[in-house]
């Protein structure tokens, strides 16, 4: 039995999504409510399996009341009901598992539920318990956290040349780096003498640093010590296990979707893209292409198996790390055209075509523009 929480500042309105999920006998509703302040007490103690919220509302409105309910229940799913379209893209950006809009639809409400069964049901299995052994993530800031989530205590870096010289020692990782490489690196304009003095001090600092960390890294000297080594000893790089995790995935099926979907999740940002190191820009493009080869796989399987809200998600986040990608695009405008949403399939063409044509002085064509101009007249 699914126990639903219905919030909505309209009272017909909560009259009608009651009286329409009363048509379920899947679904109890356990709590309607008129204001989003007075529900949250209601929503933490119940603990509903979702949420039916009205995005429209004054005061708080239901994308922040999501947002609040989400940081103290993060299990609960979140449908939200509204009158403008418009929403959409920031419902999705929240992790709502749908939107419904108003007036309701009986067959688009049924749907929703049957969506609804589906994440309950793979929330349901059973998940590997986490290790709290720090992990060393790259995709997006460089930076140190325990696999739980529970956060480490944060390295602390003298100096942005010592950042860049761990980031380019954990780069070439249990592989030898030599000295005359970091000076070119990081002091090419100094003389040899100074620059090897500081090379000395910032090596000191860091080492330091990873000391007061408490973390096992260790960056030794090597070949006579002509250069240096940084071993990990025992520590997880999160691309490196990325990598071999999803490169293990074929093509996206039953067995192997949600693992799919949550790597796809956990590349955070391009590889050291924050810091912007030229010397990482091979890499940065070399997993960036393989995460968009592997999100347009599963951004496609998800459209054809009727789950276009994980869908547009996916392609969203296409988008954002990569605002020119046609491919994105058309999954997206096609997921919005099977849901039914013709007014954002035309609001995103017009901007995405606006977008390159401003920034990039081109135009859309190709399949992009074939399937949209094949849609529009489909619906004439």
């Amino acid at each position: 039995m699914i126990r639903a929480i219905l919030i909505d500042d309209e009272r017909l309105a909560l009259l009608q999504l009651d009286r329409l999920l009363k048509e379920h006998s899947d679904v109890e509703v356990i709590g309607s409510y008129t204001d989003p302040l007075s529900a949250f007490a209601e929503v933490i103690e119940r603990k509903p399996d979702v949420i039916f919220l009205d995005i429209h509302m004054p005061g708080l409105n239901g994308l922040q009341a999501a947002d609040r309910i989400q940081q103290d229940l993060p299990s609960v799913e979140i449908v939200f009901v509204t009158a403008y379209d418009e929403f959409a893209v920031e419902a999705f950006e929240l992790n709502a598992l749908d939107y419904l809009l108003k007036p309701l639809n009986r067959g688009r409400l049924a749907k929703s539920i049957q969506r609804l069964h589906a994440s309950l049901s793979s929330d349901s299995a059973p998940q590997p318990e986490p290790q709290d052994q720090p992990l060393i993530r790259c995709f997006g800031t460089l930076r140190v956290e325990s696999r739980s989530g529970s956060g480490t205590e944060p390295v602390r870096w003298r100096t942005s040349k010592g950042q860049e010289l761990f980031a380019y020692m954990l780069h070439h990782r249990e592989r030898f780096v030599s000295k005359e490489g970091l000076i070119e690196l990081l002091w090419p304009e100094s003389d040899l003498k100074r620059a090897s003095a500081q090379l000395y001090t910032t090596i000191y600092q860091v080492r330091q640093s990873l000391r007061q960390a408490h973390l096992p890294l260790e960056i030794r000297n090597v070949s006579r010590e002509e250069g240096y080594c940084l071993a990990l000893n025992g520590m997880a790089v999160d691309a490196e296990g990325w990598e071999r995790d999803i490169e293990q995935l074929d093509e996206p099926k039953e067995s192997n979707w949600r693992e799919m979907l949550r790597l796809i999740h956990a590349y955070e940002g391009d590889y050291l893209s924050s810091a912007g190191y030229l010397w990482a820009a091979s890499e940065r493009e070399r997993l960036s292409l393989l995460w968009k080869e592997k999100a347009l796989q599963i951004g496609d399987y998800l459209r054809k198996q009727g789950q276009e809200a994980q869908a547009v998600m996916v392609y969203g986040r296409l988008l954002e790390l990569q605002p020119y990608s046609e491919e994105a695009e058309l999954g997206l405008l096609r997921a919005y055209a099977e849901m039914g949403e013709r007014a954002l399939v035309t609001a995103h063409y017009t901007d995405f075509g606006k977008r390159i044509r401003d920034e990039l002085g081109l135009e859309v064509k190709g399949k992009l523009s074939e399937w949209y101009e094949s849609w529009i007249h489909s619906k004439v």
